[in-house]
């Protein structure tokens, strides 16, 4: 150690950079964890506003499957039916001819 005490204040400065650098990473870890933060807040206020939408029309298109199912099922019963009648028509001419 020099007499001046040259060599505290430079342990000191070097001491002080060092911290002030580690300070300076440590705000830009933040800086980057506030903007990944406010990512997600934008995303999920989009997700708050879309959501109700999308449930919605799931709703009706749940509605519309039912009915469509429904008249598919009528139109299917209704061809076994025809299909039934056509052949106990023909039954009946092949049996009487």
């Amino acid at each position: 150690m020099r007499s001046d005490g040259s060599i505290t204040v430079d342990s000191v400065l070097q001491d002080l950079q060092i911290r002030l650098n580690s300070a300076d990473v440590r705000v830009a870890t933040l800086q980057a964890e506030v903007e990944r933060s406010n990512s997600r807040v934008g995303e999920l206020r989009r997700l708050v506003t879309t959501t109700p939408q999308i449930e919605a029309e799931m709703a009706q298109l749940n509605r519309d499957y039912g009915v469509t199912k429904t008249q598919y099922e009528q139109l299917l019963q209704r061809l076994e039916s025809a299909r039934i009648s056509d052949q106990a028509t023909r039954a009946t001419s092949s049996s009487s001819g």
